[in-house]
């Protein structure tokens, strides 16, 4: 007896064929409303400006970069953290602390050392010590679980913020850190607006394209297994605490 199974292999049938994804999305409503919500952003901010929607794009860039990050750790790896705001800061301030020409004695505070870096020769050593410290970071949130975890998590981001705000001798507090030179590659200097946004939307290209090539990798899987159940993962010999503290760094 011969079963036909032509139509359930037919590939307009598939679960990823494009006539498959177009009645999907017909029905998501989640998709549509997101849809919704970004052409009303979008709008609004044409509506504003031009110089408007060129600031607002910067600052999404910027955080988008923070949110990619943040997915691996929270959306793939199942990590509940967010403390993560805390080692985006501490990377933003050793770029600004180390390529600020500011003569911070004229603006009245106590007095602060300045180095004139160039951008892209403050940006990797801003990089390398937020990931040091993730790392430390890392060793010690890894002893913990779920609720407990996002908890220190949240202890991690208020005491960077609160370290931040008060250690005014390096970071200056409240009053912020002042003459930080727009990136510069030789002799152009992308002192202009649509050249810092897209900067800002070629380092998110970049991220993102990083972000994809984890994921989709042998140790993206790792992390979507553990996300799924760790200790299913840990039988198989993987050494979960390693996959959970590289993706945290």
């Amino acid at each position: 007896m011969q079963t036909n199974i032509q139509g359930d292999a037919s590939p307009d049938r598939s679960p990823r064929s494009p006539k498959a994804l177009l009645a999907a999305a017909k029905t998501n409503l989640e998709l549509w409303a997101n849809l919704l919500i970004i052409s009303w952003a979008l709008g609004f901010m044409l509506w504003k400006g031009v110089g408007f929607a060129i600031a607002i794009g910067t600052v999404f860039a910027i955080w988008a970069i923070l949110t990619v990050s943040l997915n691996l750790v929270v959306g793939f790896t199942g990590l509940l953290s967010v403390g993560h705001v805390g080692f985006f800061g501490i990377g933003a301030y050793t770029v600004a602390i180390l390529t600020s020409n500011a003569k911070y004695e004229e603006l009245r505070t106590e007095a602060i050392p300045t180095f004139g870096w160039p951008f892209f020769a403050a940006l990797p050593l801003g990089v390398l010590l937020a990931g040091v410290i993730a790392l430390v970071v890392g060793v010690v949130f890894n002893r913990f679980r779920d609720d407990i975890y996002v908890l220190v998590s949240f202890g991690f981001a208020i005491i960077s913020f609160n370290v931040f705000l008060n250690w005014r001798g390096l970071t200056r507090g409240a009053f912020g850190i002042h003459e930080v030179p727009r990136p510069a590659i030789g002799g152009w200097v992308l002192d202009g607006e649509l050249e810092f946004l897209s900067f800002a939307l070629a380092i998110l290209g970049i991220v993102v394209l990083l972000s994809w090539l984890i994921v989709t990798s042998s140790f993206g899987r790792v992390l979507t297994a553990i996300r799924e159940d760790e200790q299913a993962i840990a039988v198989f010999g993987y050494q979960t605490t390693h996959f959970k503290l590289a993706v945290w760094t």
